[in-house]
């Protein structure tokens, strides 16, 4: 009996530990250097950051809400060398799902490779931002799909972290109740034993 109860608890705390890992690891995915990424800061801010090139470009915004006209930044630097780039032109549109163009007004500030953003107060749905650079007489573009205009919009990544945190509890607590149910039959069963020997002995 207590040999098929701990061959049952070995299997409960592989299985759990099993479920927990594969958690971690889908949060911990690297998609490399030359795909967007997109992020959220302590203070609810979004940051979006791809390599265009020889250059990096990040966009800095709050949350995008439906007919709100909303500011961010946008930085352009050498990817190598982290170095600020003034850039000759830059041009940023965002692109409804129906092929609708909405502009963003874009003006150079006064420190080097920094370009302040007024995006228009664009519907609810998802759009595609995308960024055009001019520089040394060549011209490249960059796109940050994806970018959703919701009312009180999830900051990107917390939905999965927290339902994987979610996920992960739950595998801990039943095995934490399976364990502590083992454990109370065995206990039973073992005081019980002595019992019934000692009546069939008399």
């Amino acid at each position: 009996m207590k040999a098929r109860l701990a061959a049952v608890f070995c299997l409960l705390a592989i299985g759990t530990s099993g479920g927990v890992t594969r958690i971690s690891a889908h949060g911990g995915e690297d998609h490399g250097d030359q795909k967007p990424k997109t992020e959220t800061t302590a203070k609810g801010a979004v940051l979006r950051t791809t390599r265009l090139g020889d250059f990096e470009v990040t966009v800095k915004h709050s949350p995008l809400e439906p007919g709100t006209i909303a500011h961010g930044s946008l930085f352009v630097t050498r990817y190598d060398t982290n170095e600020p780039v003034d850039a000759g032109t830059v041009q940023v549109v965002f692109e409804g799902a129906g092929g609708s163009i909405s502009d963003v007004a874009v003006e150079k500030s006064a420190t080097a490779g920094t370009y302040t953003l007024d995006m228009p107060a664009l519907t609810d749905g998802e759009y595609t931002l995308r960024v055009t650079l001019t520089a040394g007489g060549k011209t490249s573009t960059t796109i940050f799909s994806g970018v959703e205009v919701r009312n009180d919009a999830p900051a990107a990544g917390a939905a999965t972290s927290w339902s994987g945190f979610l996920l992960a509890a739950m595998f801990l607590i039943v095995g934490i109740g399976l364990f502590a149910a083992l454990v109370y039959l065995s206990v039973r069963v073992a005081g019980r034993r002595p019992l019934g020997e000692e009546t069939l002995s008399a």
